[in-house]
């Protein structure tokens, strides 16, 4: 986060535009080309495709 400069509270931020209020239901928040964040939230399977790549 440090090396992107992004800041805790602009996670958080992301996390609750989402709807979601516990850190603890989300699998990753991503930082996309453009700048944005995608927030994927747990799943009840194991499927994490859409994480496919992401470092």
């Amino acid at each position: 986060m440090k090396r992107q400069r992004v800041a805790e509270g602009e996670v958080r931020m992301a996390i609750r535009a989402k709807g979601i209020a516990a850190v603890e239901e989300v699998e990753a928040v991503v930082l996309e080309t453009d700048g944005s964040f995608s927030v994927i939230k747990k799943s009840k399977t194991d499927s994490r495709t859409a994480l496919e790549g992401v470092c």
